[in-house]
C-alpha cells in the first residue's frame, strides 16, 4: 500500500498529456472506447462549459495520458480512423492538481442506484451525516483510475450489487476484476461483504483504490475488508488455491480483457455463484452473449443496458 503522502506528492508533481476533445454525440462511446484502449490513463465528459449554452449536439470529453505517450502522432491517427477529422481539440500539459481543481468544479454527488450515493472527498464532511439509515454511499477522491461512477457500465455495475437475486449477500467474498478506482470492491462492503478482493493490472489504479479505502474506513466501519493487488486474470487461481472461491464475481472492463482470458474465465464462471460483468458497448453485446454460452454453456445469463452499455448476470444456484 502507497504511503498516503507519498501518493499525492507523486499525484500533484507528475506532468500529464489532456486531451480535450468535442465529438457529435452519436460517436462518444467509439472515441471513449478507443483512447481506453489505446492506454489513456482517465476520462471525463461534461455536457455543458460555464461560459457556453449547453451542448446539444455534441459531448466534450477530456483524456488524459502519461507524458511519455506520443499524443500530437496519436491524435492525428485517432481522427483519421474514427473519421471525425473536423473535431476541434486541445492538447496542453496538465498536474494532477489541476485535473482535480475541474473535478471540483463539475463532479458532484448524485444518486447512482436507489438509496446509493457517490460522495466526492470534497462534498463528504458536509453530506455523509445527512444521510438516512436506508442510504449507501462511496466516498470518492477522483483520480485517473476509472471508476467515478459517472460511466453506465458503472451505473450498471452498481444497480447490480444492490440486487437481491444477483447481487451482494452479507459476508459474500467479492472478487473485482479490473478494479480501477476500487468503487465496486468499497459499494460492495457497504453491501455487507465479508472480503472484497480487488485487482488490476495498473499500478495508479491499485493505489487509487486503496486510498479511496482510507477515505471511506474514515467515516464508517465496515463488517467486512478489501484487499487491493497489482495482477491479471492468473491471480484467480493463486490467490483462491487454498482459500474458499468467491462468492460473486464481478468485473467491468473491455469484452477483449474477457476473451483474452477465456479459460481463467472460464474456470471463474463454473466455480463462483454469482457473477455481473460489464463494459459491454451495444455493437458487441450479441457477440459476447453468444461467446459466454460458449465459455460457460450451464449459465443463464439475463442482460439490461443503459445507453448503449450492456451489463450481464447470472446466478448459478438460481439458473
Amino acid at each position: 500500500m502507497t504511503n498516503e503522502n507519498q501518493m499525492n506528492s507523486d499525484y500533484y508533481k507528475k506532468i500529464f498529456w489532456e486531451l480535450r476533445i468535442e465529438i457529435p454525440k452519436d460517436k462518444a462511446d467509439l472515441v471513449e472506447e478507443f483512447n481506453l484502449k489505446s492506454g489513456a490513463l482517465g476520462f471525463h465528459e461534461i455536457l455543458y462549459e460555464e461560459d457556453k449554452i449547453q451542448n446539444i449536439e455534441n459531448a466534450v470529453q477530456y483524456y488524459y495520458f502519461s507524458f511519455e505517450f506520443p499524443i500530437k502522432a496519436y491524435i492525428v491517427m485517432m481522427l483519421a480512423l474514427l473519421k471525425i477529422e473536423n473535431c476541434p481539440y486541445i492538447i496542453q500539459e496538465t498536474k494532477y492538481e489541476n485535473f482535480l481543481k475541474n473535478m471540483k468544479e463539475t463532479f458532484r454527488s448524485f444518486e447512482i442506484a436507489k438509496h446509493f450515493w457517490i460522495v466526492p472527498e470534497w462534498e463528504a464532511e458536509e453530506l455523509v451525516p445527512k444521510y438516512s439509515k436506508e442510504d449507501h454511499f462511496v466516498i470518492l477522491r477522483p483520480a485517473f483510475a476509472f471508476g467515478t461512477g459517472l460511466h453506465e457500465t458503472t451505473k450498471l455495475m452498481i444497480e447490480m450489487l444492490t440486487d437481491n437475486k444477483y447481487g451482494v449477500y452479507e459476508n459474500d467474498r467479492i472478487l473485482d476484476m479490473g478494479t480501477g478506482s476500487g468503487i465496486l470492491s468499497i459499494a460492495a462492503l457497504e453491501l455487507n461483504a465479508h472480503e472484497a478482493v480487488g485487482v488490476d493490472i495498473d499500478t495508479l489504479s491499485v493505489e487509487s483504490a486503496n486510498e479511496n479505502l482510507k477515505l471511506n474506513l474514515r467515516a464508517k466501519n465496515f463488517s467486512g475488508k478489501a484487499f487491493f493487488y497489482k495482477d491479471n486474470f492468473s491471480f484467480y487461481h493463486s490467490y483462491y488455491k487454498n482459500r474458499p472461491k468467491p462468492d460473486l464475481f464481478i468485473s467491468n472492463i473491455f469484452p477483449e480483457a474477457f476473451m483474452a482470458n477465456a479459460d481463467i474465465l472460464k474456470d471463474i464462471l463454473s466455480q463462483t455463484q454469482r457473477v455481473i460483468l460489464s463494459g459491454i458497448v451495444e455493437d458487441r453485446a450479441e457477440e459476447f452473449e453468444k461467446w459466454l454460452t460458449q465459455i460457460a454453456p450451464q449459465r443463464k445469463f439475463t442482460s439490461k443496458n443503459l445507453r448503449g452499455w450492456f451489463v450481464f448476470f447470472s446466478n448459478y444456484e438460481i439458473n
